[in-house]
């Protein structure tokens, strides 16, 4: 009988074990689970441009942010209207419009936002992009004197190197495949994610 209970005692041992290694395993770190994702997963989104020759990027990505989540009645002009409330948005093509600024008129559009100073960890932009399906706008600097927004839509996993889908508002090539790593992250400082519609 001692030894039956002696064995039972063992094997709730070995159950609670393999438990607690199930739970560390699929349990999230820092809020997002480890080793549950595929190894690549890309959203479709619009692709929305900014007028040429404006400084229009985020207010772009804000528009294609809204397109992606079905509000297709709110325009850049719109938004820049929303934003100026001078009844003329064309006269403000020049004037720079920086990403919380932008995320402003998002709201005020229905969509709401977190926005962080700083580069958006690659398990987070998994974690937005296949658990929550919502692409991340990042902002960085293009030159020592140029911001740039784009949208990431989609994010991979290759050869032990962690790469994201963008696309650009600007020029004529909008979908870029690159390595999330520096100098992109090294020069992203504005973060917006946790889009809620």
């Amino acid at each position: 009988m001692e030894r039956d209970l002696s064995n039972m005692r063992i094997i709730r041992m070995i159950i609670a074990m393999a438990l607690c290694c199930a739970i560390l395993f699929i349990i999230p770190t820092s809020g997002y689970a480890l080793n549950v994702y595929p190894t690549s997963h890309v959203l479709t989104i619009p692709q929305v441009n900014q007028p040429s020759g404006s400084r229009w990027c985020a207010v772009a990505c804000c528009e294609c942010v809204l397109k992606y989540f079905g509000v297709n009645n709110v325009t850049q002009y719109t938004m820049v209207n929303y934003i100026f409330g001078d009844g003329n948005p064309s006269s403000h093509l020049l004037d720079y419009v920086d990403p919380p600024t932008a995320r402003t008129a998002l709201t005020h559009y229905g969509v709401s936002s977190s926005l962080t100073y700083m580069a958006t960890p690659f398990a987070t932009l998994m974690y937005e992009l296949y658990t929550k399906s919502r692409p991340t706008i990042a902002s960085y600097d293009l030159t020592s004197t140029m911001t740039h927004s784009v949208v990431i839509y989609g994010y991979a996993k290759e050869g032990g190197q962690n790469y994201i889908y963008y696309r650009s508002p600007a020029g004529t090539g909008h979908n870029y495949f690159s390595l999330y790593s520096n100098p992109f992250v090294g020069s992203w400082h504005f973060s917006m994610c946790s889009f809620t519609h």
